[in-house]
């Protein structure tokens, strides 16, 4: 492919993309009055005309061109330059003052990071894995992405005076530590970096903070009292925190994997400082062993997660939580007591799952502000105190709760909008009729279920599913389901009679028993 000799004459032309033309060979001369240029993955291209010419350009893309093996003469209106996988290039010197935007990633051949423009603020070096460190950055750097750079040991850019915000340090599989960082940067993020040991000198400003999947991390150094939401630690060998004194502004915590033991860091003494947070408003606990959450003091926490905490047994104070809205508790087989729940009138999310030494929840009559509660696999519940009273429900899942013999009658959950029941052992859905606000309704391996209430009032439900219910007899009032669209009727092997189909609305309908199977559109 050729393109005409000659470009200049089109004095107007302002953006020119001649990318992936694979075929084309050379470029002729082009406008002064050209903007963008962008010839990415044009790898047949063997010479330039001289770029430095154009006066007005401002982005050039030169992506996918592993034949470059120098930057050329550039203008000095460009701003923004993009060299993705330009895999033979050894050095980015020489790169015009006036430079805001330049992408490096996967320029697999640069060995160093340094003397930039003065006008920098977003650098990309993404893949770059022959570079081994970085160094002499300018201060109008504010976002830095040092991702899978494999050969990179360290970082410690002191010189970045005041300009970085934002470093993230994503799978640099040979970084060491991470130390001497800027005294304006606000956000670090840290993750897959296997053999990172420590983190030091983490400057007064940082407000947010992530450290994750660092197998190696020995040492985080004293945590600063800027600290808003550091979003997650998640480094099984950690051995120290030094100092979570003065965290007054911590908003967030989120916690990976924290180990209890004479060698780990020592989580009941760093979970005990939590009630110190004052404005600490969201609490994301996974994997940690440690057997006591104390909530006496956290009057601002507004969500609570804790899964596969293993050891937990108790849960205390929630009753000072009287902000909480949303409470997860999943995988902690040992939780036996949940203090101070019936307190969090606030609550609008409760979940307890797989929380198998569980006795019982506290009476949740106060929740009146609750919209959805799942209680998944809690086999030594017998009742669910309080359920019948919570007239803000509008979505409800029992499953696999075995020993619950009788459900309350549910007819006062007039916002209840999504029920399910699943693998239950209870004959009846005392006020199922009466849930007029109800729009998807699930009922699945329920065996002791031999009959429902006609459904008829269920004016708004728009699927029903009701699937291997051996010993159900008989549906009544599908047919008056205005607004039905999905039925699946399955497995209920004891239906003397499949339910009236006349309703012309219903769009997906699956229908199993016995001998018949089909799946049928309407």
């Amino acid at each position: 492919m050729k393109l005409p000799e000659k470009l200049d004459h089109m004095i107007s032309l302002t953006v020119l993309d001649l990318s992936r033309c694979s075929r084309l060979k050379s470029l002729p001369n082009l406008p002064p009055s050209l903007k963008s240029l962008d010839v990415s993955n044009c790898r047949s291209i063997r010479s330039l005309p001289m770029l430095s010419s154009l006066k007005n350009l401002e982005v050039l893309r030169f992506q996918g061109w592993s034949q470059l093996r120098y930057i050329p003469n550039l203008p000095l209106s460009l701003t923004s330059l993009y060299l993705y996988d330009c895999s033979s290039i050894q050095n980015i010197s020489g790169l015009p003052s006036t430079l805001v935007h330049l992408d490096i990633s996967s320029c697999s051949s640069i060995r160093h990071i340094s003397d930039l423009p003065s006008s920098l603020t977003l650098l990309d070096n993404t893949g770059c894995s022959s570079i081994q460190y970085i160094s002499n950055l300018p201060s109008s750097l504010t976002h830095l992405d040092i991702t899978r750079c494999s050969s990179i040991q360290y970082i410690s850019i002191l010189g970045l005076r005041s300009g970085l915000i934002d470093l993230n340090v994503h799978g640099c599989s040979s970084i060491r530590y991470i130390s001497g960082l800027p005294s304006s940067l606000t956000k670090l993020s840290v993750s897959d970096c296997f053999s990172l040991q420590y983190i030091s000198n983490l400057p007064s400003s940082l407000t947010n903070l992530r450290v994750s999947d660092c197998s190696s991390i020995q040492y985080i150094s004293d945590l600063p009292s800027s600290l808003i939401h550091p979003e997650g630690f998640s480094c099984g060998t950690i051995e120290k925190i030094s100092s979570t004194s003065g965290l007054s502004k911590l908003e967030t915590l989120y916690v990976v994997k924290i180990e209890d033991d004479s060698k780990g860091l020592n989580s009941v003494e760093f979970f005990s400082s939590l009630k110190n947070f004052q404005k600490l408003r969201k609490v994301r606990l996974i994997n940690c062993l440690i057997s006591d959450i104390e909530g006496k003091g956290m009057d601002s926490l507004e969500e609570l997660e804790i899964e596969a905490c293993l050891p937990l047994r108790k849960i205390s104070n929630l009753s000072d939580s009287r902000q909480l809205r949303k409470l997860h508790i999943a995988f902690c087989p040992d939780l036996c007591k949940i203090e101070g729940l019936e307190d969090c009138e606030s609550l609008e999310l409760l979940t307890v799952c797989v929380v198998t030494s569980l006795e019982t929840l506290p009476d949740l009559s106060n929740l009146i502000k609750l919209q959805a509660l799942t209680i998944y696999y809690c086999e030594k519940f017998t009742e669910i105190p309080g359920i019948d009273k919570l007239v803000s429900l509008q979505e409800l899942k029992i499953i696999e709760c075995k020993a619950i013999q009788r459900l309350p009658d549910l007819s006062n959950l007039i916002k209840l909008e999504a029920l399910e029941i699943s693998y239950c052992e209870f004959t009846e859905i005392p006020g199922l009729d009466k849930l007029v606000s109800l729009r998807e309704l699930k009922i699945i391996k329920c065996k002791a279920i031999q009959r429902l209430p006609d459904l008829s009032k269920l004016k708004n439900l728009h699927r029903l599913v009701i699937k291997q219910c051996q010993n159900l007899t008989e549906i009544h009032g599908v047919d008056r389901l205005d607004f039905l669209e999905s039925l699946d009727i399955s497995g209920c092997e004891s239906l003397e009679r499949s339910p009236d189909l006349s309703n012309p609305k219903i769009k997906e309908l699956m229908l199993r028993a016995k001998s018949c199977s089909w799946t049928d559109m309407l």
